[in-house]
């Protein structure tokens, strides 16, 4: 199982934050082949590594992120990542009271902790399908089989 990265935060970032109802956020990073559109009932977001839906009963507003910068200064000292060990995440260098939520691609919370450096998050027990995880302004793309 490989987690593919939904938005990277480094220097430079260009995303679209969609803020949920239950305090949630949702970051899709904006690509030139990115296609975001509404159903009768989902926002959804496809292009690049994103597939992305998310209730529209659950959005309560958008936030455009935008910065210039190359990110070469930040890639060294980044903390705050994620790996995956099974049915188990594993994150470092969190800082004090970090959220942590594990999402459905329809934007439902299965997962969330307030968490701070090292931390672990059960994926035990969620059916197979694919999920968003957020953590410390970061989201990546995972998969249960």
């Amino acid at each position: 199982m490989a987690a593919g990265v939904m938005t990277a935060w480094a220097t430079g970032y260009n995303c679209l934050r969609v803020h949920l109802s239950d305090g949630g956020k949702v970051d899709i990073l904006l690509h030139s082949d990115l296609q975001v559109r509404f159903s009768a009932t989902h926002l959804q977001a496809e292009g690049g590594n994103v597939n992305v839906e998310v209730p529209k009963a659950d959005i309560i507003g958008f936030e455009h992120r935008h910065e210039e910068g190359s990110g070469i200064e930040e890639v060294a000292g980044e903390t705050g990542g994620m790996t995956r060990s099974g049915d188990l995440l594993m994150f470092d260098g969190l800082p004090a009271d970090s959220r942590v939520a594990v999402y459905t691609a329809s934007g439902v919370a299965v997962r969330q902790a307030v968490v701070s450096g090292q931390a672990e998050v059960s994926l035990e027990g969620l059916a197979a399908g694919t999920y968003i995880v957020t953590a410390n302004g970061k989201s990546y793309k995972i998969t249960i089989r």
